[in-house]
């Protein structure tokens, strides 16, 4: 694979900036490429919100970024407020998250579809040895983090579960002893 890239330091003024017609191809080091390619070692969550906010979860990104600059682990984020998710895959295989539906006065309402989300685990995460899943809650949705990381639990048996955030950070012994599904609470994040 070739990149085309200039560092920005080695612009000395904006007239040799319009002088540069092409910037030089390097080759991509192939281990970058396998690690680009390879399966997710950690997922973050982002569940699902009765009033999600617009926008990427950016403290799960930062969070990512980090455990890969640090760690050999890799990491993906799962932003469950996202009407569609798409696996990334050559296959470009794509999960409605959001489902609608009309009721009898014609009003369109919309709800978290949990069975797409159990398929996306079986099919994205089981298959392909995911064994770590940080889920970020806040107490709007405690009741929806407590279910993700119970159907984690299900589909994936031996995987560590690990939530964070305002919520949990109140009351980590009180979640861990009411929720088995749920293998770790990280405090004051």
């Amino acid at each position: 694979m070739l990149e085309k890239f200039i560092h920005i330091e080695e612009l000395k003024s904006p007239k040799e900036a319009e002088q540069i017609e092409t910037t030089p191809e390097i080759e991509t080091n192939k281990e970058e490429e396998r690690w680009r390619n390879r399966p997710e070692d950690v997922v973050f969550i982002e569940p699902p919100s009765p009033s999600p906010m617009v926008g990427y979860p950016l403290g799960l990104a930062s969070l990512g970024a980090n455990l890969e600059a640090r760690t050999k682990f890799k990491a993906g984020i799962l932003d469950c407020n996202q009407e569609q998710v798409f696996n990334g895959d050559e296959n470009e295989r794509t999960y409605e998250l959001i489902k609608f539906s009309e009721d009898e006065k014609g009003n369109t309402t919309k709800a978290f579809n949990w069975e797409k989300f159990r398929e996306l685990v079986e099919q994205e995460c089981r298959k392909k040895g995911t064994k770590i899943f940080g889920i970020r809650t806040v107490t709007p949705t405690y009741e929806e983090t407590r279910k993700i990381a119970g159907i984690i639990k299900e589909v994936v048996p031996d995987a560590t579960v690990v939530v964070g955030g305002p919520h949990v950070s109140s009351s980590p012994k009180v979640v861990l002893e009411n929720n088995p599904q749920i293998d770790v609470v990280v405090q004051g994040e």
